[in-house]
This record gives C-alpha cells, sequence and structure tokens, in this order.
C-alpha cells in the first residue's frame, strides 16, 4: 500500500484515532507523502527503519501524537529524519535503484524527443493523440498527463505521454478486467492484481498506449489505484504486485483505435482545405495473438 493510500485512509478515518498513542505504518512507495500527512496532522515521527525483504525494500515509520506542532524539512520528508542519520547500505541501494530508474525514463525520453513542430504531432504526447483516444474509451474525466513532457508550442497546455482521470464509478478489479474488454473490443486481457486487493474499489486510472511497464511508478506517483498498459513482462508484474498496484494488460493492440480516429482526422482537414482524394480506413487485422482458453 502506497503513502498516499495510507494517508488517505488516515485522513477519512481521522476520528478514529482518538486514544492511539502510536501509529506504526509500512508504505510500498510514496513514503513522503505519507511523513507530510503525519506532520500536518501534529505527529512526530519516533523511528524509522528501512528493511529488504526478497528483493523489495520497505520503510517502517512509527509516529505518535505530539501535542506542539513538528516540523519537517522537504528533505526529512523525502528521505526520513532518522533514516538521514545512519544512511546504511539498505538505505543507499534504494535511492541509488531510485536514480537508474530516473536516469532510464529520462534516457528514453530524451531518445523520443523532436523538434517542436514534429513533436506536437507525436501521437504519444500530443493532447487529442493516442492517449487521449484510450482514455476517451475508458470513459475517465478530469485527465492529466502521466509523464509530462513540458507543453504544447501552440496552444500553451501541458503535453505528456499517458493520461490519468476519474472512473464514473468505482470498480473491483475483476469489474474493472470485464470493463476493459468490453471498452476496447477484445476477448482477453491479463489482470495483474495483489490477492489482499481482489476486492479493491478502483477509481483512479492511469492509461499510456504501447508498451508502459517502465513508467508504473509514475501511475503509483500520480494516486492511480489501476494501471492500464500493454506488453507486461514477468518481473515488472510482481513488482507491480507489491506495490499493490492493480494492473490491465489488455496488449499493444488497443492502439488500433488510431486507424479510425486518424481516419476521421484526415477527413475533417480534407473537407476543410477542399483537398480531392478518397480517405480509406484499414481493415486489416495486426493483432499478431490469439487468446486461446480451456
Amino acid at each position: 500500500m502506497g503513502g498516499s493510500l495510507i494517508a488517505s485512509i488516515l485522513e477519512k478515518d481521522k476520528n478514529k484515532l482518538t486514544g492511539i498513542k502510536r501509529l506504526v505504518l509500512q508504505p510500498n512507495v510514496g513514503e513522503s507523502q505519507l511523513r507530510e500527512w503525519l506532520m500536518n496532522n501534529h505527529y512526530q515521527i519516533m523511528n524509522e527503519k528501512i528493511i529488504e525483504e526478497d528483493n523489495h525494500i520497505y520503510e517502517i515509520i512509527v509516529a505518535e501524537p505530539s501535542v506542539v506542532p513538528f516540523r519537517y524539512s522537504k528533505y526529512e520528508l523525502d528521505f526520513g529524519p532518522f533514516l538521514l542519520e545512519n544512511k546504511g547500505p539498505i538505505f543507499k541501494k534504494k535511492w541509488q535503484e531510485y536514480l537508474q530508474r530516473e536516469a532510464h525514463v529520462i534516457d528514453q525520453m530524451q531518445k523520443a524527443q523532436q523538434p517542436p513542430v514534429k513533436k506536437i504531432n507525436d501521437l504519444d504526447t500530443a493532447n487529442g493523440g493516442m492517449n487521449d483516444w484510450l482514455a476517451d474509451q475508458l470513459h475517465l474525466t478530469n485527465t492529466v498527463p502521466l509523464v509530462p513532457a513540458g507543453n504544447d508550442p501552440i496552444s500553451g497546455e501541458p503535453v505528456g505521454m499517458g493520461r490519468v482521470g476519474e472512473l464514473n464509478e468505482p470498480l473491483t478489479p475483476q469489474k474493472f478486467a470485464n470493463y476493459c474488454m468490453g471498452v476496447f473490443g477484445i476477448r482477453g486481457l491479463r489482470l495483474i492484481v495483489n490477492p489482499l486487493d481482489q476486492e479493491r474499489e478502483i477509481k483512479r486510472v492511469a492509461v499510456l498506449g504501447g508498451a508502459g511497464q517502465d513508467f508504473y511508478q509514475q501511475a503509483l506517483e500520480a494516486g492511480a489505484d489501476a494501471y492500464v498498459t500493454g506488453d507486461v513482462s514477468y518481473h515488472f508484474a510482481h513488482d507491480m504486485i507489491a506495490n499493490h498496484l492493480v494492473v490491465i494488460d489488455p496488449g499493444h493492440h488497443i492502439e488500433v483505435v488510431a486507424a479510425h480516429q486518424l481516419a476521421n482526422l484526415i477527413t475533417q482537414w480534407k473537407n476543410e482545405n477542399n483537398w480531392q482524394f478518397e480517405v480509406l480506413e484499414s481493415r486489416v487485422n495486426t493483432e499478431p495473438f490469439a487468446f486461446i482458453t480451456k
């Protein structure tokens, strides 16, 4: 369970904390958001531990109510006031791995960068492009970019890969999986869910077309209950389960929505500019996989 989710649970049931003398909390991710909630609600951090188990690193935070408001610096909120004093080998390993992941993401985005005029035409980042089409299929509202990539040089609006938004109503993981099969028009998909989260309500959803496993941490940081993306590998799936992120892998082919949407756009531009040609929408099935079930 992430720090932001723990903080939201504590906030929702704050009245039940009356008389509780100590909180022992173990967020999988988003520790800074949890520390900030503790600080803002007059809790003092009394101790912290960082442990590694089954190749996963966890932080344990012990906090107690404080009559006097207690303030932490941004540095202490991010890294932990007690963990900063020690900086043991597990602490160093965690943040070295974090830096490596961030460097990988930056490297991938730099490789994908284009001159501004072309960048706005990139279907993966442009507003009104691939990820808006996928978010529309899921009927997400209040969407924002999942991985920001600057601003549109013409409109000035934020652009980026993926989208994060809200479902019209909360769904359990199984019902959300069925919902995704319906809206994407597919016969099967892969559902990745921690057994403890089978009845969890999914309301906030992140979606990234193609193979988006490298950005699941961004989905967690955006507060997503579920992440829809394709081509998830075995080891990434285990990391997602450990972080209590419900993931729907409907495959890469859901991007076929582009054929219809682009045909509509080109037809619109053709009519606006009186271009003389016929627009033909491809009907070729490019899905390489067939789902075989008993």
